[in-house]
C-alpha cells in the first residue's frame, strides 16, 4: 500500500502482513518497493519485498524541466513577493500550540468581523509561518494560511462547543506522572483555537475531561446555551474528529476564501500592529504543565514586568486528626512540634501574609485523644477551635466515642458547621437533622461550598453501641446526590472537607479518599480536604488537588485560590510545619491551654495504683499493656479484686509511656506523667477501643 495525506514518512511498514511506504511530502522523496517474484507451478509468486526511501535533497534538477518552467517559476516569484501592507512587530506563529498568539488572533478576528459570530476557530497549520516586522508579502500569507478553505459560521451547543475543544485538546499525552508530549496520532493543523471564549487547558484530566473555567462572556458556558461559531469549511465536515459539529446547522456560508479574506484585511488596514490582537483567552494549566509545554516546542518562558504578578484571592488552612494534641509533642530530632498555641499562631502569620479571604478548616478527630481533652470529653477542643474561627469541621469517627448525645453537645457548642453528607438513618435511609451534609461560606467575595464526608468505615472502628441506628455510605455515589444540588447553586469554589484516608508511594496513591476524587463527577470539586490515615499528603488525582495535614497538629495543609496573570484560577497546595520556636505565641490561646493543662495535672497526678510486682519492659509490651487494660471491662465498668469501679485510663497512659513505666516495686506510686511528654503519638499503640475507659485497683 502506498500512503498518502498524512504527511509522513515510512520507508517500510509491514501491518498483517502488508507492506506500508509513504515519500515524504513535497516530493522530499520517493519511495522504491522491490518485489521479488518466482515462477512456481505454472504461476508468479512473491518471494521478497524490499523498500527503501531516496531523498530528493542532492539531487541535481533536471535542466530541461528547470528551463521549460523557469517563467512559471519567476511569475510564482514574483506574485509571492507583493507587498500588501506592513506589520508594527513581529507576528509569529512558533508558540501557537502553547499559547495566544497574536497571530492566530488576526486569523480568527478577520473570521468574527466578516461573520459577526460569536466565535471563532483556527489552527497553526505551519509554526514556521507568520509576519516579521516591516512588510507583509503575499507569500507570507500563502504560508500562514495554505488551504483553499472557505468561511463558514455553524450554530452550536455549548455541550459541543466544550466537546469541540476536549478534541482539540487530543492533541498532547500525558503519562501517569503528568510527563507530556505530543500525540503522534493528532497532526498539528487539527489541534484548533478558540478566540471569543475564556478557557483552560488542563493536561493532568483525562483525554475529554481538560477543558475547564469555560465562559463567554464572563459567563460560566452551560450545556443548552447557544453561540455562533466561525471557522474553515474543512472543519465544518467534522473533518479531524470533530464529528460534534456534523449535526450543526450552517448559518453562514458564501464561498469566501479564508486567505483572500486575510489578504483584504491586510491591504484594507495598511498596518498590522501585534498589540491589536493580544488578547489572551486560553492557558494551559498549572504552570508546571505549561513550562514542560513550552520546552516539547522550545518556546522560551517570557519574563513578566515587575508589577505582573499572580493574585491569591482565598487561602484555606487545614488541619487534620489533632487527637486533643494541645500541647506541643517531641519529634524525631527531639524539638517540640504542633500544639495548638503554634499552630494559632501560625494560622494568624499565614493568614496577615496573604492578606486575602481566608477558610479554617478541620478534616475530623479533633476531639478525642489526650487526657487533656478526653476529661472534657471534646470540650476543650471544641473551645480551641472556636478561638480558631474555624469555618466548618467533618465529623470523624472518634467524635463518637462518649455517645452520641455528647457529639451532638460537641456540636451545639461549636461556633462551626458539622459537615458529613454520607451519614443515613439506618431506618428512613435519611440524613439525620443534627448533622449537616454542606454549608455555603462567603469569603470576602467568593460563594464557597464545603461538603463534609466521613469514613465509611466508622461503623467498625469504634464500638457498634456508639453508631447504633446510622449507616455510613461510601465513596462518591453516596454524596451525589449533595455534589450535585452544590453545583446547581454556582460556587466559587467547591471544597470536599473528608475524614477519609490517602497515602502515596511516590507518584502512587490509594486510599478511601483518593477513591472519592476518582469517583467524583467531573467540576464537583475544585479541592479535598483530607483526613484519618494521620499521613501528610500533598497531591493530585483526576485534576482534584488533594491535601492531608497528618496527625496532631504537626502540620498545616494550605490551599490558595490563585488569579493568573492570564486571568484564569487555580489551586495551589502545600504543607507547612508547625513549629512553636519558629512561631510568636498566641496570649489569648496560650492561656486556654494552660488553663485545660491545670485542670488534667490535678487528676493525672493523683495515685490510682499501687505496683505489687515489677512491670517488665521486655517482650510483648503492646499486648501485655491491652491485657491489663481490658481487665476494665467495656467501658471502665467492672470492678477488680481489692479496688473500687474507676478509670483505666491512667493505667494505659502509664504502661504506654516509657517515661513512667520504668520496673516498679511493692509499694511504689504509678502516676500519670505530663501530656506530651511521651513523644509522638503512635496510634499503633492504642488499646482496643473497648478498654478505653478508665479503672483502678491493685496490679
Amino acid at each position: 500500500v502506498v500512503v498518502g495525506h498524512s504527511h509522513r514518512e515510512m520507508r517500510d511498514s509491514v501491518i498483517g502482513g502488508v507492506h506500508f511506504v509513504q515519500p515524504r511530502p513535497f516530493g522530499g522523496s520517493v519511495s522504491i518497493t522491490h518485489l521479488d517474484l518466482a515462477r512456481q507451478d505454472d504461476r508468479w509468486r512473491l518471494t521478497r519485498v524490499r523498500s527503501e526511501l531516496v531523498s530528493t535533497a542532492q539531487v541535481t534538477p533536471s535542466t530541461r524541466v528547470t528551463q521549460r518552467l523557469a517563467p512559471a517559476h519567476a511569475a510564482v516569484l514574483g506574485w509571492v513577493d507583493t507587498p500588501l501592507g506592513r506589520a508594527t512587530g513581529p507576528m509569529r506563529a512558533g508558540a501557537a500550540r502553547v499559547e495566544p498568539t497574536p497571530i492566530l488572533n488576526f486569523v480568527n478576528a478577520v473570521q468574527r468581523k466578516r461573520t459577526g459570530a460569536d466565535l471563532s476557530a483556527a489552527s497553526a497549520f505551519d509554526l514556521d509561518a507568520g509576519f516579521d516586522s516591516g512588510t507583509i508579502r503575499l507569500g507570507e500569507v500563502v504560508a500562514l494560511y495554505p488551504f483553499d478553505n472557505t468561511l463558514r459560521v455553524v450554530r452550536l451547543t455549548g455541550a459541543q462547543l466544550k466537546a469541540y475543544l476536549e478534541q482539540s485538546a487530543r492533541y498532547f499525552r500525558a503519562d501517569a506522572v503528568d510527563r507530556i508530549s505530543i500525540n503522534d496520532s493528532v497532526p498539528g493543523y487539527n489541534y484548533d483555537v478558540i478566540a471569543g471564549a475564556r478557557y483552560d487547558i488542563d493536561l493532568r484530566g483525562p483525554v475529554g475531561d481538560r477543558i475547564r473555567n469555560l465562559a463567554v462572556g464572563g459567563r460560566r458556558v452551560r450545556p443548552a446555551d447557544s453561540f455562533t461559531l466561525a471557522l474553515n469549511s474543512y472543519r465544518q465536515t467534522g473533518a479531524g474528529g470533530y464529528t460534534m459539529l456534523r449535526d450543526a446547522p450552517v448559518v453562514y456560508d458564501k464561498g469566501e476564501n479564508i486567505r483572500d479574506l486575510l489578504i483584504e484585511e491586510i491591504q484594507s488596514r495598511g498596518e498590522i500592529d501585534p498589540a491589536d490582537y493580544a488578547g489572551r483567552d486560553w492557558r494551559i494549566v498549572p504552570e508546571a504543565t505549561a513550562a514542560a509545554v513550552r520546552a516539547l516546542f522550545r518556546v522560551p518562558i517570557k519574563q513578566l514586568p515587575p508589577e505582573s504578578r499572580d493574585t491569591i484571592i482565598l487561602r484555606v488552612l487545614a488541619t487534620a486528626d489533632l487527637h486533643g494534641a494541645l500541647l506541643p509533642k517531641a519529634g524525631s530530632d527531639g524539638k517540640p512540634i504542633g500544639g495548638v498555641v503554634a499552630l494559632a499562631a501560625l494560622m494568624d502569620s499565614l493568614t496577615a501574609d496573604c492578606d486575602c479571604p481566608t477558610l479554617r478548616l478541620d478534616a475530623g478527630d479533633a476531639m478525642q485523644g489526650t487526657v487533656v481533652s478526653n476529661v472534657t470529653r471534646g470540650r476543650a477542643m471544641v473551645e480551641v477551635l472556636n478561638r480558631l474561627n474555624l469555618s466548618a469541621a467533618a465529623l470523624g469517627e472518634h467524635d463518637f466515642e462518649w455517645s452520641l448525645d455528647t457529639l451532638r453537645r460537641r456540636i451545639s457548642e461549636a461556633h462551626y458547621p458539622w459537615l458529613a453528607a454520607n451519614v443515613f438513618d439506618s431506618a428512613s435511609r435519611r440524613r439525620p437533622d443534627w448533622i449537616a451534609p454542606y454549608r455555603m461560606v462567603q469569603a470576602g467575595g467568593l460563594k464557597v461550598a464545603v461538603v463534609g464526608y466521613i469514613t465509611s468505615e466508622a461503623k467498625s472502628s469504634v464500638k457498634s453501641e456508639l453508631t447504633g441506628g446510622l449507616r455510613f455510605g461510601d465513596g462518591a455515589l453516596a454524596i451525589h446526590d449533595v455534589l450535585t444540588e452544590v453545583r446547581s447553586q454556582r460556587p466559587d469554589l467547591t471544597i470536599l472537607l473528608a475524614h477519609a484516608g490517602a497515602s502515596c508511594q511516590g507518584p502512587v496513591c490509594t486510599g478511601e479518599a483518593i477513591r472519592l476524587a476518582e469517583g467524583a463527577e467531573s467540576r464537583t470539586i475544585d479541592l479535598l480536604v483530607a483526613g484519618h490515615s494521620h499521613g501528610v499528603v500533598n497531591t493530585r488525582v483526576a485534576g482534584i488537588p488533594i491535601v492531608d495535614a497528618g496527625a496532631d497538629g504537626a502540620a498545616l495543609a494550605i490551599a490558595d485560590l490563585v488569579k493568573t496573570v492570564a486571568g484564569g484560577r487555580e489551586v495551589r497546595t502545600r504543607i507547612a510545619p508547625v513549629v512553636p520556636e519558629s512561631t510568636t505565641a498566641n496570649a489569648a490561646m496560650a492561656e486556654l491551654v494552660e488553663t485545660y493543662r491545670r485542670k488534667a495535672d490535678s487528676l493525672t497526678s493523683r495515685v490510682v495504683a499501687t505496683v505489687k510486682l515489677p512491670l517488665a519492659r521486655s517482650g510483648d509490651r503492646r499486648g501485655a499493656t491491652q491485657r491489663a487494660a481490658s481487665r476494665c471491662g467495656p467501658r471502665g465498668q467492672r470492678r477488680h479484686p481489692g479496688g473500687s469501679a474507676g478509670r483505666a485510663g491512667h493505667v494505659w497512659s502509664a504502661l504506654r509511656d516509657p517515661a513512667i513505666a520504668e520496673p516498679s516495686g511493692q509499694g511504689d506510686a504509678l502516676r500519670r506523667a505530663a501530656p506530651g511528654r511521651a513523644g509522638a503519638r503512635d496510634r499503633s499503640r492504642r488499646p482496643a477501643h473497648g478498654a478505653r475507659g478508665w479503672c483502678e485497683g491493685s496490679l
